[in-house]
């Protein structure tokens, strides 16, 4: 069975208008981690490279952002 990770990812401040809330899962069936060729060397490599990349984007807009995984999310919100 691939390995699935579910992620989230929250963003504020810089030119966003309002906050983001934005859910994600990383798998190791993900078209682009099974086409990468030799361009990943495993598929902790290729999370590292997803999670950088999707927080890259907002801070280029300047926001603040905290990328954690759901369960951790899930614990936060019930505190």
């Amino acid at each position: 069975m691939a390995t699935e990770e579910k992620y989230v990812l929250i963003a504020k401040g810089g030119y966003l208008q309002t906050p983001l809330v934005e859910r994600f899962t990383i798998s190791e069936d993900d078209e682009e981690f099974m086409d990468s060729g030799d361009e990943f060397d495993d598929f902790d490599e290729y999370r590292n490279y997803v999670l950088e990349e999707a927080a890259a984007e907002l801070e280029q807009k300047f926001a603040d952002v905290l990328i954690v995984t759901e369960e951790e999310f899930n614990q936060i919100k019930t505190q």
